[in-house]
């Protein structure tokens, strides 16, 4: 399980297809390897309970590479 910390957050408005929008929230993250990168969280999860999973689940997609080649 990586360790990763919260850089910034954002809620953010995105245009649909049909010229609606829906509220998204992006989150970037740090992971204690030095991966980097911003996740999308939809605002059902944001307002859930689930978030912290959520964004685990993020942080340790982000370092799956160090870990298949560093062997971390």
């Amino acid at each position: 399980m990586a360790g990763f910390k919260v850089e910034s957050s954002q809620r953010q408005d995105r245009m649909r297809a049909d010229g609606g929008s829906v509220q998204v929230y992006v989150v970037w993250l740090r992971t204690d390897l030095g991966a980097t990168g911003q996740v999308t969280v939809p605002t059902s999860v944001w307002e859930s309970g689930d978030l912290r999973e959520y964004l685990q689940d993020e942080a340790d997609k982000l370092d799956k590479a160090f870990k298949l080649v560093n062997g971390e």
